[in-house]
């Protein structure tokens, strides 16, 4: 079920970290840990499905370290999530073997479908370029605006 883990906390902080740095070249992680007073041994689990995502290159020897492996404009916060391993359901309702054994029934399950959707699209909507840059918006639920 979608929560906000510490891998995904700091997976979206190490992200921000190296799009900051983008594209002056290789940076090595102990270096972006200083920088952004994150610990270490954590971002050095984290780094690993990132890479294999394709997320972030990596480069051994004096000059290597990682960078990003595409523009921060092109990286959607739903693709980290995801290479991070993260899941992005709020409920399971009737997907897969963990279906809710009220699914039929649900008075509930439409709200958490339009939530999902909403969730979704915010997810796949705002890039990393934007998280650095500190460009997206307080979140504004209509829900809340409209007094649900």
């Amino acid at each position: 079920m979608f929560q906000i883990t510490r891998q995904a906390d700091y997976g979206l902080l190490l992200m921000t970290a190296l799009a900051s740095h983008f594209p002056q070249g290789y940076i090595s992680l102990r270096d972006l840990a200083e920088e952004r007073r994150l610990p270490y041994r954590f971002l050095s689990k984290i780094i690993l499905p990132l890479r294999k995502s394709g997320l972030v290159d990596a480069q051994e020897g004096m000059s290597g370290g990682y960078r990003l492996a595409r523009h921060p404009e092109e990286i959607h916060i739903r693709t980290i999530l995801e290479a991070l391993g993260e899941d992005l359901m709020l409920v399971r309702c009737g997907s897969g073997d963990k279906a809710c054994q009220s699914f039929c029934q649900c008075s509930a399950r439409g709200f958490w479908h339009e939530l999902q959707v909403q969730i979704n699209e915010i997810l796949n909507h705002y890039t990393l370029a934007q998280l650095v840059q500190k460009s997206v918006p307080a979140f504004k639920s209509n829900v809340l605006l409209n007094g649900f």
